[in-house]
C-alpha cells in the first residue's frame, strides 16, 4: 500500500495517531527524533541505489524498509519533506539536514508530524531546543542563503557541458529522441541555417 499524501495531510483534524504500538517501540528504540535527521538522508540520498530526493512515496517505502514502520505510520514520515519545501527549508535543508538551521525551519512541520503520528517526544528535546533559538524561514520569507564563496578552496565540476558529451548521455542512457533533436538543434541546424544566409546574401536581387 502507497500513498501520495500532501503536506496538507500530515496535520490533519483526527485525533487517531497512525502509528500504533509497536511503532512507538521502534520509534522509542531508534531514539525517536534524535535519529530522524540521519534516517532521511539515507532515504533521500541512498535509498534503492540512488535515494528518493522528494519523492513521498518512496520516502514512506523507505521507512517502513529499513526502519520497520507500518504504512499507516509511513505516511506521516513521507510527508515531511514535501511540507520543509512548501517551508522553503530546501536549500538550506540539502547544504546539512542534520544542521540546527534545518530543523529550525523545519519546526512547524515537526509539529505536524507529532500530531499525524502521535509518536511520543523521544529525542524531541535536544534536537528542537538547539533549533529554537533560529528563525524559521518560513517565518521570515528568507529563502535564500549566504555563502563564503571566498572561502571555498576547492571546486568541483559535476557535470562537463559539451555537445558530444551530452549526446553520447542521452543516447547511452534510452533518451535517443532527445539526442536526435540535440544533434538536429544544436548541431545541424545552426550551420545550416547559416549557410542558407549565406546563399541568400549572394543571390541576385531580381
Amino acid at each position: 500500500v502507497t500513498s501520495t499524501i500532501s503536506e496538507n495531510n500530515i496535520g490533519n483534524d483526527s485525533n487517531i495517531a497512525a502509528c500504533n504500538e509497536q511503532d512507538e517501540d521502534i520509534w522509542t528504540s531508534n531514539g525517536g527524533l534524535s535519529v530522524i535527521p540521519t534516517q532521511t538522508d539515507f532515504c533521500i540520498t541512498s535509498y534503492n541505489d540512488g535515494g528518493c530526493l522528494t519523492n513521498v512515496t518512496c520516502t514512506e517505502s523507505c521507512f517502513k524498509d529499513t526502519n520497520g514502520y507500518s504504512n499507516e505510520c509511513a505516511v506521516c514520515f513521507g510527508a515531511v519533506l514535501p511540507c520543509g519545501v512548501s517551508s522553503g527549508c530546501t536549500f538550506t535543508c540539502i547544504a546539512d539536514i542534520a544542521s540546527a538551521e534545518c530543523w529550525g525551519c523545519l519546526a512547524p512541520c515537526v509539529e505536524k508530524f507529532s500530531a499525524c503520528s502521535g509518536l511520543p517526544d523521544v529525542g524531541n528535546v535536544t534536537i528542537l531546543q538547539n533549533a529554537s533559538a533560529l528563525p524559521s524561514k518560513a517565518a521570515t520569507g528568507n529563502n535564500c542563503n549566504s555563502f563564503d564563496l571566498d572561502a571555498i578552496e576547492t571546486w568541483y565540476n559535476a557535470y562537463d557541458i559539451t555537445f558530444i558529451r551530452t549526446v553520447k548521455d542521452s543516447w547511452n542512457n534510452g533518451a535517443k529522441f532527445l539526442a536526435c533533436v540535440i544533434v538536429l538543434l544544436s548541431g545541424v541546424w545552426p550551420y545550416a541555417k547559416n549557410i542558407l544566409v549565406l546563399i541568400v546574401w549572394y543571390l541576385p536581387m531580381t
